[in-house]
């Protein structure tokens, strides 16, 4: 029974671990819409903060699995079967209860990452096109306009400037 104990303190642990981490990345998602660069670094080296720490969380499960049950016999089995086993009521809907939170939170978190990094490459693309504008060479003369808003008489073309000598209009 203390290892069971010691499993839903361990899973509580990793909800709300989870729950911290949701929210660093809807955090991050109006950093990447705001473009705001430095904070989109800070938030990716908390996020290796959280991954470390979940693989920390992960190792001392299976260690607390193994003392339930023998790795053979719970090889391919499902955490269900791991609540089966649990004779204690109130810790198998303690157990119960702490799956479907996880499981939710968890696949939240997948939504929002996927979601930010389809953000990330959207402002990417944005980047690489902005850049290629500023690569490409403007034409030699760009027109030029008085202070009336006209083009001004170079940058007219002579075909519509009814000044202009020697010139027809034909249709």
């Amino acid at each position: 029974m203390k290892d069971f104990k010691k499993l839903v303190k361990l899973l509580n642990k990793e909800l709300d671990s989870q729950k911290k981490l949701l929210k660093l990345l809807l955090k991050e998602q109006v950093s990447i819409i705001n473009m705001k660069q430095t904070e989109i670094s800070e938030i990716a080296e908390e996020k290796e903060k959280f991954f470390n720490k979940a693989l920390s969380y992960q190792k001392e499960r299976e260690e607390v699995v193994k003392k339930i049950l023998p790795e053979e016999k719970f090889l391919g089995h499902k955490f269900d079967d791991l609540v089966l086993v649990c004779s204690d009521y109130k810790t198998k809907e303690e157990l119960t209860t702490i799956k479907s939170s996880l499981k939710e939170t968890v696949e939240e978190v997948s939504k929002i990452n996927k979601y930010n990094s389809s953000l990330i490459k959207q402002a990417l693309g944005v980047v690489s096109s902005t850049l290629s504008i500023l690569r490409t060479s403007p034409p030699e003369s760009l027109p030029t306009y008085t202070g009336k808003g006209t083009l001004s008489i170079e940058s007219q073309d002579a075909a519509f400037n009814p000044n202009a000598k020697n010139l027809t209009r034909e249709a």
